[in-house]
């Protein structure tokens, strides 16, 4: 299949998505103007653009390089920012479906470009209904240095509507992905609700090695206060007493712990000793050993 093809279907791709996307533009009295910009395209893509069509039964081959220049000749199209961005997504959507890791790695290069991941949310509707298909990918950092957005977009959207496989999927990513899974599942669930604890059971089912201590340390200072008890959390030996409610739970009574020094730096040096000098040694000991007595400026 030629050149001139390819150019043909992407010609066409564009002259539909440009269709679409510029009707309500043309409306608003900029007719003469997304005119040209249709114009300019069909010449760039060397062909008269008008009568052709993307065949049905037309090798996958040629969708793929369709999309592929139809994405180039898009990017320096002359298109109002919202416009073009509308368009953008609507053609990635339709790429995905013949190359998704093609589409990807074109979205996620133009948003690094443009300082934000937008365009990724042309794949939530897929990373929702199927998220191992994004897996291997993100578990193996498929993208290299655009790898970060795709991770953390995957991990929200998984957080959200598909828990469970962030779950199982929390041993397999390295500890700072870990830390970010951890946070994603626990923010997905309401504190007041019965599910809580049972989220924050699963989150620390990890095996107790040092590199989860280190995990659930950073998760517990970056959560918002989410002792079970969140009406007693102001008493320091109310958490202990819960801490120690934990026993045999070790994930569990780290992250409570870490969380704890979260709010504990909220308070001032003075009110945190005070609070510290009123329980007996034994609890001091527990708190002291977590690093909650840390020292904190006033």
């Amino acid at each position: 299949m030629t050149t001139n093809r390819y150019r043909s279907i992407a010609c066409h791709l564009l002259a539909v998505l440009l269709g679409i996307g510029l009707a309500a533009w043309s409306r608003r009295g900029n007719r003469t103007t997304g005119d040209v910009v249709v114009h300019e395209l069909v010449r760039d893509a060397g062909t008269k653009g008008p009568d052709l069509r993307v065949r049905r039964e037309g090798d996958r081959t040629a969708k793929v390089e369709a999309h592929a220049e139809a994405w180039k000749l898009l990017l320096l199209a002359s298109v109002p920012g919202e416009e073009k961005t509308g368009l953008e997504l609507n053609l990635l959507r339709e790429w995905s479906e013949e190359d998704l890791e093609a589409a990807l790695g074109a979205a996620l290069d133009e948003g690094r470009l443009a300082g934000d991941n937008r365009l990724l949310g042309a794949f939530e509707e897929r990373m929702r209904s199927d998220p191992e298909q994004f897996w291997p990918w993100v578990r193996d950092g498929h993208f290299e240095s655009r790898s970060r957005e795709l991770e953390d977009k995957w991990i929200g959207e998984v957080a959200t509507h598909q828990t469970e496989v962030l779950l199982r999927h929390l041993p397999d990513f390295g500890m700072k992905a870990r830390v970010r899974a951890i946070i994603a599942c626990v923010s997905s669930v309401d504190s007041q609700s019965p599910d809580f604890e049972r989220m924050l059971d699963r989150v620390t089912a990890l095996p107790d090695t040092r590199e989860n201590e280190q995990v659930w340390q950073q998760a517990g200072l970056s959560l918002p206060l989410m002792t079970s008890k969140p009406e007693r959390a102001i008493s320091l030996k109310a958490v202990v007493d819960e801490f120690l409610s934990l026993s045999g739970r070790p994930g569990r009574q780290q992250l409570l712990m870490w969380n704890l020094q979260r709010m504990a730096g909220s308070e001032s040096k003075e009110e945190h000793e005070a609070q510290l000098a009123r329980l007996p040694t034994a609890v001091r000991e527990v708190i002291e050993r977590w690093g909650v007595s840390r020292q904190m400026s006033p």
